[in-house]
């Protein structure tokens, strides 16, 4: 879906080519919509132009004899002004009062452009009314094919930045803060904590990266898996860096393992300052989900253990141009404090606040994609969304009511009803996983090995009682007696499979799964022997 559709006739194909290339070199990160040859063979193209125009964020009408002349541009433009969306005109020839007198109305209430060759003025007031239209080009992102209005449970990732909405004040303070962190006498680590669900993953990935990826002044490291491998992910993403500036990678041993910290501290200390030095820029390293790394039994090592003291070794030497923007559940910021403890490196505290409006997590995304909301959904699922870590169980339910909803793409109450609102939805859909059929007493067996012993660990170091994680475990790991159920879950979006791993979508589930009480499962899992559990009836 584009932001910008250039309504034009066909006649005037390389006017609009002209406008488009403009544009794109002036305004590289919005995307267009202005010919037919963006439709694929097979899609019928009014259909296509209608779900470009209804998703749009402003239509650019190149004003010509031609266009005025076409029903289907007056269509083009009506239909545009319908749907609320901005309307631009732009003259592209000498137009009489006789010729705009059938125009429609909305480009006569609105200001026209008249653009000449060679007059760079114009082209600015173009620029400048798209940019009123809402196209700050700091604010607004393109949104890729794959890209639906609601991921789900799965946190916003970059390529969702063009719909994660909600959290504009924080995403400036952050900023903010990141650009003091490049000063003297600075933290070397940005803590963005909070609880589970309250979305810090989300404001880093697709709020804050990308737009440091426009700055000069930052080269953004992309995210790395801790959950698992992370030493292989980090040293694997700091090679994508260096080769995607052209650096050479010489000498750097970023494709053999090492659990001997100095010798990756070596490592990842040379691979900074080369990228700092090619990009003339500091580096933002995230570490997202910091709590991965920290869980557990330190005393007993692992592979985070010489990540933690590479790193602690990198920043205390404060030689290096770079930030750390660690995303981490409150309860393991002491920890994530005392694994730094002795080193000269600061923590630069900046726990995420409750989103302030949950309205446009529902509303703007469905703005961009052409949703039409029937009066009064909105408010009743604001009010339905009962805590501030309940952000997980709102954007499984959107999409729950996105992918259910008509040829109209229009989302009712009675739909979100149905799906048993923001508390029900997930376990609704559970049900039907785990009643159409009901397992078998075998699959029930597998299903609830498949948590206790893979799917759901035990946090080892847990200073108050126990808690527990999510675990990421190779498919092939679990129980074959319950891949029939494992795949319904999969295909309910509960969990997610990436490169042959398998884990729960969110750790919230542990919580939060209604009629499958995942914490009570690991506890009889852990606290009896295979041989004497009873059967779960339907993994109740």
């Amino acid at each position: 879906m584009a932001d910008i559709f250039i309504s034009h006739s066909g006649k005037d194909n390389d006017v609009a080519a002209v406008v488009g290339e403009r544009i794109k070199r002036e305004r590289p990160t919005w995307s267009l919509f202005y010919d037919k040859d963006n439709i694929r063979a097979g899609q019928y193209w009014q259909e296509r132009l209608r779900e470009e125009l209804t998703s749009c964020r402003v239509v650019l009408a190149l004003l010509s004899r031609n266009w005025l002349g076409s029903p289907w541009c007056f269509t083009e433009a009506v239909t545009a002004s319908f749907r609320g969306k901005d309307v631009v005109g732009i003259e592209t020839e000498d137009l009489t009062t006789d010729d705009l007198a059938g125009a429609p109305p909305i480009l006569h209430e609105r200001q026209r452009v008249r653009l000449r060759d060679g007059d760079n003025r114009a082209w600015q007031e173009v620029l400048e009314a798209l940019d009123r239209s809402g196209l700050d080009p700091d604010d607004w992102f393109p949104i890729p094919p794959n890209v639906g209005p609601y991921p789900g449970l799965v946190a916003f990732d970059e390529k969702d930045a063009g719909v994660f909405f909600g959290r504009k004040q924080e995403i400036t303070e952050y900023l903010g803060i990141l650009d003091t962190l490049r000063g003297p006498d600075r933290s070397q680590v940005l803590v963005i904590s909070g609880a589970s669900g309250s979305g810090k993953s989300s404001l880093l990935r697709a709020g804050l990266i990308p737009r440091l990826r426009r700055k000069p002044e930052w080269l953004v490291i992309s995210p790395f898996e801790v959950a698992r491998e992370p030493v292989r992910n980090l040293l694997d993403r700091l090679g994508e860096a260096l080769t995607g500036l052209g650096i050479p990678t010489h000498g750097l041993d970023l494709a053999t393992l090492t659990d001997d910290a100095t010798t990756l501290a070596q490592i990842l200390d040379e691979a900074l300052r080369r990228l700092e030095q090619a990009a003339s820029a500091w580096v933002l390293l995230p570490l997202d989900q910091a709590e991965a790394l920290l869980a557990g039994d330190r005393q007993a090592g692992g592979p985070a253990q010489p990540l933690l003291d590479a790193l602690a070794g990198v920043l205390g030497r404060r030689t290096r141009h770079v930030v750390v923007a660690a995303t981490i559940r409150t309860e393991f910021v002491p920890r994530l404090e005392t694994t730094f403890t002795g080193s000269e490196i600061r923590l630069r505290q900046a726990p995420l606040s409750a989103i302030a409006s949950l309205a446009e997590i529902i509303e703007k995304p469905a703005d961009r994609f052409g949703l039409e909301l029937e009066p009064g959904l909105s408010e009743r699922i604001v009010e339905d969304v009962h805590t501030a870590d309940a952000l997980p169980l709102l954007a499984y339910t959107l999409k729950a009511l996105h992918d259910r909803a008509g040829t109209d793409r229009r989302l009712t109450l009675d739909g979100y009803r149905s799906l048993g609102g923001v508390q029900g939805a997930i376990g609704a859909k559970l049900e039907l996983v785990l009643s159409d059929p009901e397992p078998t007493a075998e699959e029930a067996r597998g299903l609830q090995h498949a948590f206790t012993r893979h799917l759901i660990r035990v946090d080892e170091g847990a200073v108050e009682g126990e808690r527990l994680l999510r675990r990421v475990v190779p498919r092939a790991s679990l129980p074959l007696s319950a891949n029939r159920v494992i795949g319904r879950l999969v295909d309910a979006g509960l969990l997610m499979t990436k490169d042959s791993t398998i884990e729960l979508a969110h750790e919230r589930l542990i919580d939060d799964w209604p009629k499958l009480p995942l914490k009570n499962l690991a506890r009889s899992g852990r606290h009896r022997s295979p041989s004497d559990r009873s059967t779960p009836s339907a993994c109740q």
